[in-house]
């Protein structure tokens, strides 16, 4: 008896692992003295137009003064083209975050981990907004105001004119221009 060689077994496999081979090699690219003689720059063909920034969405000027605002909760919520004016700042390391659509929009939830936890920040253009134990952002898919509530001992200030409010619940809504 002879003992059964390992390669045995395998021969078709690499028979067929040949064949597969010389057919793609049927299919190579076209040599180089074939190819168009069209000249094509790095950034695309010659004739390319250049690029143009897409418009701005419509916003207000509502928070372009600046203003601080203080709350346990804050809830911004706005339409496409919201988050081109806040963001939030968050450090894992003491805040959670999600960040998650929903069928009203895109939705940010930021969360202190404990009570002792530093405030949640976030800027709307020219607002300094800190939140003590949650952070709210919504772009709504639809064309509604921006709107912002701030819960739980509420204090905001303007700096420029010395104007405060504090109350249980601050609202702020701001219509955008069309």
């Amino acid at each position: 008896m002879h003992p059964r060689s390992p390669w045995r077994p395998r021969w078709p496999a690499a028979l067929l692992l040949g064949a597969a081979l010389q057919l793609f090699a049927c299919n190579s690219p076209k040599p180089f003295d074939e190819l168009e003689d069209d000249p094509v720059s790095p950034a695309g063909p010659l004739d390319a137009k250049p690029w143009v920034p897409p418009k701005p969405k419509p916003w207000t000027d509502e928070f372009h003064r600046r203003a601080a605002l203080l709350a346990n909760r804050v809830q911004i919520e706005g339409p496409s083209g919201l988050l081109e004016h806040v963001a939030a700042i968050v450090d894992s390391r003491v805040h959670s975050n999600k960040v998650r659509t929903t069928s009203d929009g895109l939705l940010q939830e930021v969360r202190v981990l404990t009570p002792d936890s530093d405030p949640i920040g976030a800027q709307l253009d020219g607002w300094q907004i800190m939140a003590l134990q949650e952070l709210t952002i919504l772009e709504r898919i639809d064309g509604s105001d921006v709107v912002i509530v701030a819960s739980g001992d509420a204090f905001w200030k303007d700096p420029a004119t010395g104007e405060e409010k504090r109350e249980p619940v601050l609202r702020f809504t701001a219509t955008i221009e069309k």
